[in-house]
């Protein structure tokens, strides 16, 4: 029974790291996106602030739940498959806006 729990926490590992590899990834494209953006009227200026610090949010946090929880005691962090489940709405979220900003640039 241990081993089977073990390959199945190991199993979940693997799905987290994909998952918030993928988030950092996305992230980081958007906050490239977002940091080049230059506009002459001033909201949308500081509109694009916010998206970047969104995204840099979205990437400093999937890589603090992807990438440490590895490394450190298993104690301080909480199960992979609740992290997981918890990592869902950021991958969502910069996936949406990744969609929009290549939406846009298709049109152009």
């Amino acid at each position: 029974m241990n081993g089977t729990r073990r390959r199945a926490t190991d199993a979940w590992e693997v799905a987290l790291v994909c998952q918030q590899g993928l988030t950092a990834a996305v992230s980081g494209f958007n906050v490239y996106h977002f940091a080049g953006y230059s506009s002459s009227l001033r909201r949308r200026r500081w509109g694009a602030i916010a998206l970047v610090l969104v995204n840099l949010a979205f990437l400093v946090q999937s890589l603090y739940l992807g990438v440490l929880p590895p490394f450190l005691d298993e104690g301080l962090f909480l199960a992979p498959e609740l992290r997981f489940a918890v990592g869902w709405m950021p991958l969502a979220a910069s996936a949406l806006i990744a969609v929009f900003i290549l939406r846009r640039a298709r049109r152009r």
